[in-house]
């Protein structure tokens, strides 16, 4: 028991910092784009919205996509928000930017990562320190009177104890 709750603790805990560091990378990515759109480093370009459909998984879950079309790449296919997905038709255009990891249009963007970064790591934490807590803490009890604690028990030590927990003296 303690070597399994003393594990899930770790996994909460490395689970919750990896999440945070991994959104912090994505929230500092995201800002480095803006930034160079500000700075006039990237060219704005009309996007065509060619296709909208909703990717709906098996357990329910549905992810709207936009197909969009620009003069250098007929087909790209953006992972958007409900809202976004609601505001564009077909034939819309949109304006988006061109990176080398594929286009970043803004209004598509939405969330905010730096609270869920936050939620990742406090739930972690809290988790982890509760189960690491379980962990260290189980086994450790109080021995009833007469009875002599060992940290492995064998079958004949518990039953000699449950045999002289019933005898009055």
């Amino acid at each position: 028991m303690r070597l399994i709750a003393s594990f899930f603790g770790l996994v909460a805990i490395v689970f919750g910092l990896v999440m945070f560091v991994r959104l912090g990378a994505s929230e500092r990515e995201l800002a480095a784009k803006v930034q160079r759109i500000h700075e006039g480093k990237i060219q704005a370009e009309a996007l065509t919205v060619v296709r909208k459909y909703i990717n709906t998984t098996r357990r329910g879950g549905s992810y709207p996509h936009v197909v969009l079309s620009s003069r250098n790449d007929p087909r790209i296919n953006l992972s958007t928000t409900p809202e976004f997905y609601d505001s564009v038709n077909t034939n819309s255009t949109v304006t988006g930017y061109h990176f080398a990891d594929g286009y970043f249009v803004p209004s598509s963007i939405g969330g905010e990562a730096s609270v869920a970064r936050w939620v990742f790591l406090g739930v972690g934490l809290v988790v982890g320190v509760g189960f690491l807590a379980i962990g260290l803490t189980s086994g450790r009890t109080e021995s009833a009177e007469g009875d002599s604690y060992h940290k492995n028990p064998s079958l004949r030590d518990l039953l000699t104890v449950v045999r002289n927990r019933g005898r009055k003296e």
